[in-house]
């Protein structure tokens, strides 16, 4: 930002002027701070307001800085004591409003916290599984960071009140099948994945979601799951001596989500805005929604980023509460209205099989 020369206005005393842009603090002589930017780990509807509130801040910016060029146009006998002080005056009031922004921005960011001992344990113990299956040290490292950054994420997505949710919803279903989304799909970046089954009654879509991304039977993936949990030490004894109850009735949780992903390959936890680049290397994303009716967390799959009516981009996903040949189509702000948290990038490690249940 260029802060208009404090040409002497008419009338002005010159020294006493001189005098006050001298002064180390004054309001003349300080520079207006620079806008934090909005980290997108924050709850959707904070991250929202700040965005809104940057965007303003900026355009009264825009405009003070073009009425302090058009003063600086002017010479020294056009220009006046009340458009300078008005000048001054509003600086002082951007600087202040700058302050302010930034350490709204910062307090937010402080809210979210450090991790709870729940995030603590569990990230402990998934880790001491890790080793004690005997993972590589290179594996448990991917592990490690992909935990914590989950946990940085926290929420920042979705309506959990709901109305917002289902009317994305009731726009995706209708969408349907086939027509110009299945031609712009099959031009799109990504992969052709089926999808593992059909969800029912039970809440093991996460266990549907990595069938589907990783290729492997339904079964598969909830033996492998079960198997995890029991020797999860962030669970309690009740949970590990019932996995399966616990998958059916819970689900799993985000990290759980990856220690599973990481057993069958390997796992990224991608921000939103590297969803399209992550799924041209062909690598599908897990990701967490609010459900249909507004009140719960779902996990589905992308699969393809692609272009609709010019607009880019749109995204595929398999979704376990649809027919297994049926896809759903959402657009780039659909989802981020709808997401919970980053998503989990899957990618079969090359050459490597996945560890034996024993």
């Amino acid at each position: 930002m260029k802060p208009f020369p404090f040409a002497i206005p008419a009338g002005m005393m010159a020294c006493g002027l001189l005098f006050a842009l001298l002064l180390p603090g004054t309001a003349p002589a300080q520079t207006i701070p620079a806008l934090s930017a909005v980290p997108e780990n924050l709850p959707e509807k904070i991250e929202v307001r700040l965005d809104n509130k940057r965007l303003s801040l900026l355009e009264e910016r825009r405009v003070w800085a073009k009425a302090a060029d058009d003063f600086n146009a002017l010479t020294a006998e056009q220009q006046t004591d009340a458009q300078f002080k008005a000048l001054n005056d509003r600086r002082g009031q951007l600087i202040n409003q700058a302050i302010a922004f930034n350490r709204e921005v910062a307090e937010a960011e402080a809210a979210l916290g450090p991790p709870n001992q729940d995030d603590i344990r569990e990230i402990a113990g998934i880790i001491a599984l890790a080793k004690q299956l005997g993972w590589s040290a290179e594996r448990q490292d991917r592990l490690e960071r992909a935990l914590n950054s989950l946990h940085n994420t926290r929420v920042h997505g979705g309506d959990l009140e709901g109305a917002s949710i289902r009317s994305v919803w009731r726009s995706i279903e209708a969408r349907g099948q086939g027509g110009d989304f299945a031609r712009e799909t099959a031009q799109g970046e990504g992969q052709e994945l089926y999808a593992a089954g059909t969800q029912t009654r039970y809440g093991d879509c996460a266990i549907f979601a990595l069938a589907s991304a990783t290729g492997r039977p339904y079964g598969e993936v909830a033996a492998q799951a079960a198997f995890l949990i029991s020797k999860g030490e962030w669970r309690t004894g009740a949970e590990r001596a019932h996995p399966e109850e616990l998958m059916e009735q819970h689900g799993l949780d985000g990290g759980e989500v990856i220690l599973l992903a990481e057993s069958f390959g390997e796992s990224q936890v991608v921000p939103r805005v590297d969803f399209p680049r992550v799924l041209g290397q062909g690598r599908p994303v897990l990701v967490t929604v609010v459900s249909e009716d507004g009140n719960a967390p779902h996990q589905a799959v992308l699969t393809k980023a692609f272009t609709h009516n010019g607009e880019y981009p749109w995204y595929e996903m398999i979704d376990s509460h649809q027919e297994t040949q049926d896809r759903r189509y959402l657009s780039a702000g659909e989802l981020k209205t709808m997401l919970l948290q980053d998503g989990v990038a899957y990618r079969r490690e090359p050459g490597s099989t996945v560890p034996l249940l024993r």
